[in-house]
């Protein structure tokens, strides 16, 4: 049995389930931001407070192979936050190694943070306005088609 099935029974899914990653991370995920209280009140025209990216705001969210190097396996692409999520203790990636899964993103100028969650790790991409954020087709399938692991399943698109 795989990691990744081990990982979904323990959470009662499924690996076949292609949305399992995303009911996760809107459970669990969230569930930890709620936790971390907001120091402050940050005054800004931008759509992101600092380290806090609000409710609304526009990401894709990429599920890393645990091994190294790492390697997407799954991706969410252009899912709106339903509620706050912080990125102060994520790490703040801008290798544009070609190896590196998060240059491709950077390269196009996007921000990329990424956090190690119950043993995967996970990379938030994305751009000051939700437009610059969204991402058609023709770029996802870019981007999809030099990740030699990542599972087609498991890629969702939510706009």
């Amino acid at each position: 049995m795989s990691d990744y099935q081990d990982f979904c029974e323990s959470y009662g899914g499924c690996a076949s389930d292609p949305d399992f990653m995303d009911k996760w991370l809107d459970e669990y995920a969230n569930d930890e931001v709620k936790a971390q209280p907001v120091k402050g009140r940050i005054k800004t025209t931008s759509s992101i407070l600092g380290d806090i990216l609000p409710a609304g705001k526009l990401v894709h969210i990429i599920k890393l192979l645990a091994s190294y190097p790492a390697k997407p396996m799954g991706i969410v692409w252009n899912k709106e936050l339903t509620t706050s999520l912080t990125c102060a203790k994520a790490n703040h990636l801008n290798s544009t190694d070609h190896d590196d899964p998060a240059s491709w993103f950077i390269r196009k100028g996007f921000t990329v943070r990424s956090t190690k969650i119950n043993g995967y790790w996970y990379q938030v991409v994305f751009k000051e306005t939700n437009s610059q954020t969204q991402l058609n087709e023709r770029d996802r399938k870019d981007y999809e088609s030099i990740c030699s692991s990542l599972n087609p399943k498991w890629v969702r698109n939510c706009k």
